[in-house]
């Protein structure tokens, strides 16, 4: 809020009717600009805890599902589901899309560097542009929550487990370091690299 109203009663008004910030004019730069500042800091504290809260709901969600199967009966597919809903990317559309093209490369005993993603999206959609697009911004999550969850607890299991395979370390550290407003960018996404990761980690826990 910015006002040049100075009578306390009137602010306390205010912010007991949500304000979170206010700015007495005359307007003073120092002031504005520490406001800002709190306020992107504010913005990315909520971000961080609504993420941290969606990946434990995903993880109870899958604790709580029906009982484990012997490992015999464990297929990729359900593995990558089970690995994507611990990054908590399985509210995404794209992540339909990617268990899509693992489900493809399995039936097809095809490995992911035969073909480009470009190729798979068009063999599996009308729209591969959109499919690609949508699979992107669905492992920009994953990324996302991931460092977050490094940010809160880099000792935390899921963070430890899939920081240095899904992801390379360093663009999980680049995304750290922009969430904490050290770099003007995040960690680089490579689809083919993720899925491949993602179809060794599932192997590996069959």
């Amino acid at each position: 809020m910015i006002s040049q109203v100075s009578s306390k009663e009137m602010i306390g008004k205010a912010y007991s009717a949500g304000v979170d910030f206010f700015i007495n004019k005359p307007i003073n730069i120092i002031e504005v600009k520490s406001v800002i500042e709190n306020a992107s800091r504010q913005v990315r504290n909520e971000k961080t805890l609504n993420n941290l809260k969606n990946m434990f709901m995903a993880e109870m969600a899958t604790a709580s599902a029906e009982p484990k199967k012997p490992a015999k009966e464990r297929t990729p597919l359900r593995k990558q589901q089970y690995i994507l809903n611990q990054l908590g990317m399985s509210g995404e559309k794209g992540c339909a899309d990617i268990l899509k093209i693992c489900d493809y490369l399995h039936e097809n005993q095809m490995p992911i560097s035969q073909i480009s993603i470009g190729q798979l999206c068009e063999i599996l959609s009308d729209n591969p542009k959109n499919m690609e697009q949508r699979i992107r911004r669905a492992i920009g999550v994953g990324m996302s929550n991931l460092a977050h969850l490094g940010i809160e607890d880099f000792m935390n299991e899921t963070f430890s487990t899939y920081s240095g395979t899904l992801f390379p370390f360093e663009e999980i550290r680049a995304e750290m370091d922009f969430i904490r407003g050290k770099r003007k960018y995040g960690g680089k996404i490579s689809i083919k690299k993720f899925i491949d990761s993602l179809t060794v980690a599932a192997e590996h826990e069959l």
